[in-house]
């Protein structure tokens, strides 16, 4: 999704697609639409009026046409690898001093093999410091200790929020109603400007936009 994200923003298209089934079993498939500025279209974004116009099959003809194209997916990705590393800030010094494992499959593996390899570094399968684990789609973000347990999503956020604050600028929330009182606490401790979205990703995506946040998430990863 974050390389989906990248191309739509990179081609600056109106609206598009991505064919998955995200977390669900393999037998199914699926779609995240999306449209104008890369907006998720959830039941109530905008899928109810695309239900309704399937379940009326009145399909009306396209006053202007459209010609498919293929893109240079390797221009695309080495762009996005780029970003990814300038944003970040990380750099090959920075796995050295610690062990890591990026767990991902499909193109969120390549994706992650493409990184490593930017970076001149190897994934550490086994005897790791931290393990970063993505869902098939890699929207969902899931991090493990040296002992295989879970680290709490919201724990995470709050350590995203702790990293961004900086004596001139504090970054603004957005978190989902189930996240501990604990990481609510320490948002009021350092002064942070948090508002609380009802669970679903599209709902949380929906608000950062809304009130200009620099940072959303949610307990199930995302």
């Amino acid at each position: 999704l974050p390389f989906f994200n990248f191309t739509f923003r990179e081609l600056g298209v109106n609206g598009g697609v991505m064919v998955t089934a995200s977390h669900n079993p393999d037998e199914y498939g699926g779609f995240k639409v999306f449209g104008e500025d890369g907006e998720i279209l959830g039941f109530s974004q905008g899928l109810n009026k695309i239900k309704d116009i399937i379940d009326k099959g009145n399909f009306e003809i396209p006053k202007y046409g459209g010609n498919p194209e293929n893109i240079a997916r390797e221009k695309i990705m080495a762009n996005y690898l780029k970003f990814a590393i300038k944003e970040s800030g990380i750099t090959t010094e920075d796995f050295n001093k610690i062990k890591i494992t990026i767990n991902a499959k499909g193109a969120a593996g390549e994706e992650a093999d493409l990184l490593l390899n930017k970076l001149s570094v190897k994934n550490n399968i086994q005897d790791s410091d931290i393990t970063f684990s993505f869902d098939s789609d890699a929207d969902r973000l899931y991090a493990l200790d040296k002992n295989g347990a879970k680290i709490r999503p919201d724990h995470i956020l709050g350590l995203f929020v702790k990293d961004e604050i900086s004596f001139l600028r504090k970054p603004k929330v957005v978190y989902d109603l189930r996240i501990s009182r604990g990481v609510i606490d320490k948002f009021n401790e350092w002064g942070i400007e948090a508002w609380r979205s009802r669970v679903g990703r599209a709902f949380i995506r929906q608000m950062v936009v809304s009130k200009k946040a620099d940072l959303g998430g949610e307990l199930s990863g995302h």
